[in-house]
């Protein structure tokens, strides 16, 4: 079982990782980032290539307002990241 970032887990990044290697998702648990793309879309670009899971997480600094950097650094972001686990999305 591997663990594998990919980034908001659109059809793109997902797609720039199968041009890598076309069998990175099996059995893989997958990160992504929660936002930019609904829950389901999420699992349903990663199951058919083989994935477990997909780990879901807030990105402070996808929050983050005009030129700040995000947490530590700037205020208006959130110290913690929220974890979401979505296995029922990518299981049969």
């Amino acid at each position: 079982m591997n663990t594998l970032n990919s980034h908001y887990c659109n059809q793109d990044n997902v797609n720039e990782l199968l041009a890598m290697d076309d069998k990175i998702f099996e059995d893989a648990i997958v990160l992504c980032k929660y936002t930019n793309g609904g829950r389901p879309d999420k699992c349903a670009s990663v199951k058919p290539h083989g994935a477990l899971a997909v780990l879901q997480f807030s990105d402070p600094f996808d929050y983050s307002h005009g030129e700040e950097t995000g947490f530590p650094n700037d205020a208006g972001t959130e110290a913690y990241s929220e974890l979401y686990l979505y296995q029922n999305y990518c299981l049969d």
